[in-house]
């Protein structure tokens, strides 16, 4: 069976084909499309459809807008780096700005891969957030809506264990004092990182509201992370919606 992740990729790919990425650059237009592919096998509902640089999800207009911030070939593989801004009815969102990286074997597979890596991370929370705003996790006044979990180097158990609904749930509960001092807009974006090295050295970072946040890492730290010998990383970013 294939995961989330990977049914997300042909979707995401085809509308990015579709929409002509051979041109070698990233453009409002192919995010809007690949988001919309997504909302429309998964958030019916949102009955998203695409108008120039802007996809429309429910009662929202949204123009997610890629911006480039470094590519390289590094032997066989090419890497992408790219920051996505996104702007809500018309108003720049800064607090829900985050980046993605892809790599492949040429330029545009790279780019591809970012919006890839975006829309699974990113674009699953987001679209989620719009269908059902008081659907996911409480977390001090907000909703929390979980992209998919990223996790490289985890055996199974490990990987199923690091990712079950009651993993996500205690990492929001270690992170509620960081989301009642911080987090100020009506939606906004959580990302979280953990690295864990061969010797169980833990290692992370906590982004919210497109600011970094390093007095949230030692409860990030307390978590009770696998300790399997080997290294590994996981990736999981919510974005969150205010309750009125």
């Amino acid at each position: 069976m294939l995961s989330f992740y990977q049914q997300i990729v042909v979707p995401v790919s085809m509308a990015l084909i579709v929409g002509n990425l051979a041109s070698q650059e990233l453009a409002p237009h192919d995010v809007a499309q690949a988001l919309a592919r997504m909302a429309d096998r998964w958030y019916p509902s949102l009955k998203a459809r695409v108008d120039g640089p802007a996809i429309f999800v429910g009662t929202h207009r949204l123009v997610v807008t890629p911006i480039l911030e470094n590519s390289g070939k590094q032997e066989a593989r090419w890497g992408a780096g790219v920051r996505f801004e996104i702007a809500v009815d018309g108003r720049s969102n800064p607090s829900l700005t985050l980046g993605a990286v892809g790599t492949d074997t040429t330029r545009v597979g790279a780019l591809r891969m970012a919006v890839v890596s975006y829309a699974a991370s990113v674009g699953v929370a987001l679209l989620g957030a719009f269908a059902d705003p008081a659907a996911g996790y409480s977390v001090g006044e907000y909703r929390a809506h979980p992209g998919i979990t990223v996790d490289r180097g985890l055996s199974s158990p490990d990987l199923v264990a690091a990712s079950s609904h009651e993993a996500l749930a205690r990492l929001l509960a270690a992170l509620e004092p960081t989301v009642v001092s911080y987090a100020r807009d009506s939606i906004t974006a959580l990302s979280v990182l953990v690295e864990v090295d061969t010797t169980g050295v833990i290692s992370g970072e906590c982004w919210l509201g497109g600011r970094r946040i390093d007095s949230a890492l030692p409860a990030l730290y307390g978590l009770a992370w696998p300790r399997t010998g080997k290294s590994y990383l996981h990736k999981v970013t919510y974005v969150l919606v205010r309750q009125r």
